[in-house]
């Protein structure tokens, strides 16, 4: 696959949190976030055949 494109719900709520799109041909990814807490892309790996990516979140305290 050549570009993925992924919208996650991190806190389980049933709402998605952040959208993540990955293309893997020009090794970059986006990040639209939908929430507050979602704070930036950290960065983009190339793993073997996989390309994982790394979103900062903002803690929240309990």
């Amino acid at each position: 696959m050549a570009y993925s494109d992924e919208e996650i719900d991190a806190n389980d709520d049933g709402q998605a949190d952040f959208r993540i799109e990955v293309d893997v041909a020009k090794k970059t990814s986006t990040l639209t976030s939908y929430a507050s807490w979602v704070l930036a892309l950290e960065g983009t790996y190339r793993l073997n055949e996989t390309m994982p990516v790394r979103v900062n979140l903002k803690h929240s305290s309990r």
